[in-house]
């Protein structure tokens, strides 16, 4: 049984990758309705990542590094180059970084820990639920259609009235690229009730 996502939201977050668990996170912590759709369930695999030390300012900033360096992810405390008969090393301790080091992730685990981390400042968070459509209404984005696939069956909803839409995969609405679209949302707090109709 899936857990439906909410019929209406401040802001939608399309994509649960760090980027959008980081946005997510951010502003829920702000109070902000977001609502998060993301159609993998976590954790699954991606490429891993050789992060550099400028990131450790900004798990501060989200209150997660504690949550990271307890995963135990190997430390990264510079880096060697080897091209064209070339080589340099670079130590990251002196630098001017805020930090000496940084991690090299594997990233299920990683992008799972932002994930989870969004969830517990606020953010609801749908997983297995694609975005098939973000439609504008005077140059705003105002709702969004997922499913959930199971079998051949869909779900279907449209979070209508969402304010404010980060589409952070790159996701198409017709000809029209879903970018950031984010009008004055302080100023207006509200969100409009939609259908939500189930299986078909």
């Amino acid at each position: 049984m899936h857990e439906q996502p909410a019929a209406s939201a401040e802001v939608l977050v399309v994509g649960g990758g760090p980027a959008g668990a980081t946005a997510a996170a951010l502003l829920a912590r702000q109070g902000l309705d977001v609502v998060l759709l993301e159609r993998a369930r976590f954790p699954r695999y991606h490429i891993g990542e050789s992060l550099l030390p400028s990131l450790l300012p900004l798990l501060d900033l989200l209150g997660a590094r504690e949550r990271v360096e307890a995963l135990g992810f190997v430390r990264k405390r510079g880096a060697y180059y080897d091209w064209g008969g070339q080589q340099w090393s670079l130590a990251f301790q002196g630098l001017g970084q805020q930090a000496p080091y940084s991690f090299q992730v594997p990233r299920a685990g990683f992008d799972a820990a932002l994930l989870d981390h969004a969830r517990e400042q606020g953010a609801r968070v749908r997983e297995g639920a694609g975005v098939r459509r973000i439609a504008f209404r005077e140059g705003r984005a105002v709702e969004a259609s997922w499913e959930y696939w199971r079998g051949a069956r869909a779900i279907e909803g449209a979070p209508d009235g969402a304010i404010g839409v980060f589409s952070l995969p790159g996701h198409r609405s017709g000809r029209r690229r879903a970018r950031p679209c984010l009008p004055p949302w302080r100023a207006r707090r509200r969100t409009t009730p939609c259908r939500s109709p189930g299986p078909r």
